[in-house]
């Protein structure tokens, strides 16, 4: 559980992420969308939440342009 005004900070793959193949997982059910988060995180304020793609260097596996939902929200009273 997120205490009350806690933030939660968040950045995982999307679906576009399996045509790119620049690392992340190939199964479908482990990548999130915006409207995903929207649903699974109900009632938390978000101050970002967005699908973006940007360059990734994690090491081997996971390099290059890569898609990602991005997330930065609260946990409201």
């Amino acid at each position: 559980g997120l205490k009350n005004s806690g933030l939660f900070i968040l950045e995982s793959y999307t679906p576009k992420q399996i045509d790119i193949k620049t690392g992340g997982p190939n199964n479908i059910d482990f990548l999130m969308t915006k409207i995903d988060l929207l649903e699974e995180l109900n009632g938390l304020n978000f101050t970002i939440l967005q699908e973006t793609t940007r360059e990734i260097q994690e090491g081997q596996g996971h390099n290059g342009m890569s898609a990602v939902v991005q997330v930065l929200a609260n946990k409201i009273n």
